[in-house]
């Protein structure tokens, strides 16, 4: 058994006052040959909202090895283990420094090399597992790099 750490990553703090955040989209474009438009959205990006006023937008601009979402309903072993490994480094899943996390020492991540036989680790890459965390999904997600991370205030519509 892989001793997991959960840790936070750097990003400015986001706000609490209107709700808990849930996924509102999530995307990934391989190609910049423009059919799909701007060159800057290469990579996955994750979109998360509050109730009404905020949306963050995370951008994994290397690509990723492996992303899986999934709703709490099946994967309540998960929250669990989530829960106790926040527990053990006194982590807050859904405050201001939480929601998007890092694993180190990842039982993904090395399931991923034995999937592919240590290729990645004959090249020399570094594959990081991160943990998008709400009250209704987690998305994980296998990269090189950590994501850029910004919060925007939503239009509220009438």
């Amino acid at each position: 058994m892989i001793d997991e750490k959960l840790m936070y990553i750097d990003h400015v703090p986001f706000p609490t006052d209107d709700g808990s955040y849930d996924i509102a989209k999530y995307a990934t474009t391989f190609y910049s040959d423009n059919f799909y438009g701007d060159d800057s959205e290469i990579g996955t990006v994750i979109y998360l909202e509050s109730y009404e006023k905020y949306r963050i937008k995370v951008h994994f601009k290397d690509f990723h090895y492996a992303f899986y979402a999934s709703d709490e309903s099946t994967l309540q072993k998960k929250y669990f283990n989530l829960g106790e490994l926040a527990d053990k480094y006194k982590i807050d899943l859904q405050g201001d420094k939480g929601i998007i996390f890092e694993i180190e020492n990842s039982e993904f991540v090395n399931s991923i090399h034995k999937g592919n036989m240590d290729f990645y680790k004959t090249l020399e890459k570094t594959l990081r597992h991160f943990v998008i965390f709400t009250e209704e999904n987690i998305v994980e997600l296998i990269s090189g790099t950590a994501p850029s991370i910004s919060v925007h205030e939503q239009k509220i519509q009438d």
